[in-house]
């Protein structure tokens, strides 16, 4: 495999910080949370189980400076926040 540009974001200033394993990713951006990636066992976060193969935003965090830390495995991933 070759790397790929992920279009998705605009503006890559807005991005703060990526997490991945290998089968998933997630990007706390400035607008919020983004995951996409193998999603089987509902490990996105996005209210389903169906792969998700562009960003798809977390509705969940509301503000995204709650974030704390972000740890992923290979069918879950944690979110610690600051409540």
């Amino acid at each position: 495999n070759t790397p790929q540009k992920i279009e998705f974001f605009e503006n890559p200033e807005e991005i703060i910080s990526i997490h991945c394993n290998n089968y998933s990713c997630f990007a706390i951006t400035k607008n919020g949370l983004y995951s996409w990636g193998d999603n089987g066992s509902g490990q996105l976060g996005i209210g389903n189980f169906k792969n998700q193969n562009v960003p798809k935003k977390i509705d969940f965090f509301s503000n995204i400076d709650e974030i704390l830390s972000i740890y992923l495995g290979g069918d879950f991933c944690i979110v610690i926040t600051y409540d």
